[in-house]
């Protein structure tokens, strides 16, 4: 089955309005004119959709969906709440991808000392990511343990704009004047044999994105191509790229 993307359907929508206005030149007594308007308001319509009536309306659509810190401009599966929430044993359904092997859902559950994040495949195999935040812990306790004032975030979003949608876990801590945010991003690489669908070296996990300093209650942007977290002071805000596969800091804070 032959694949159209956006690009293609694009460059062919332009070649056929231009092919129509070269016959129209030399048949003028074809009236090819309202055709060629309408091919030509669909191409114009096209980038203005994509980078301003969608980013519009999933950004709209998320905070519907009552986030307190998350924000995006694209499709977003996401869930956000507190220590206690996170702790229980949270499961998350995850959206199927265009690739055979992705994971089904995911689960955030407390054991011993920290939370945990698994990733579980359709035929019952799992994968522990491990996850470890550098901020939210209670260290003047004698045993290091989460805070319970703790707010965490899990997403599924497209953060490196190739097609496959990575896992996002973070965690928020608010302090007397300002806020801490540590984020972590896992991306998965299908292994071509299902058999290896358990295999932790699928996935590799992107250096954390760190954000101190944040007056006020932090949002994060999870956008294509870019995480942000505006510092809401000053205009400063931490931000990352994701450029050739890496994950490069490019914000002002």
């Amino acid at each position: 089955m032959v694949k159209f993307t956006k690009e293609a359907i694009e460059t062919t929508l332009s070649a056929l309005a231009i092919f129509l206005a070269i016959g129209w030149v030399i048949f003028p007594d074809a009236n090819f004119e309202p055709v060629i308007v309408l091919l030509l308001l669909v191409i114009g319509f096209v980038p203005i959709y994509q980078h301003q009536i969608h980013p519009w309306w999933d950004s709209y659509r998320l905070q519907k969906q009552g986030f307190k810190y998350l924000r995006g401009s694209g499709p977003m599966n996401a869930i956000e709440g507190d220590f206690a929430k996170f702790s229980s044993g949270l499961s998350f359904r995850l959206k199927s991808q265009k690739v055979p092997n992705y994971p089904v859902y995911a689960r955030v559950f407390f054991e011993q000392t920290n939370l945990r994040l698994e990733v579980y495949f359709s035929d019952g195999e799992k994968v522990d990511l491990s996850p470890s935040f550098d901020i939210g812990s209670d260290t003047d306790s004698e045993v290091c343990l989460p805070k319970e004032s703790n707010q965490y975030i899990l997403a599924q979003v497209d953060l490196d704009d190739d097609g496959l949608d990575e896992i996002v876990f973070g965690v928020i801590e608010s302090l007397e004047c300002e806020s801490k945010v540590h984020v972590l991003v896992f991306k998965y690489h299908p292994p071509y044999l299902k058999k290896d669908v358990g295999r932790y070296e699928n996935w590799r996990i992107f250096p954390a994105a760190n954000a101190t300093g944040v007056h006020g209650d932090p949002i994060v942007h999870l956008e294509s191509g870019v995480i942000s977290i505006p510092r809401n002071f000053r205009s400063m805000e931490y931000k990352w790229a994701f450029v050739d596969g890496q994950q490069v800091y490019v914000g002002s804070a």
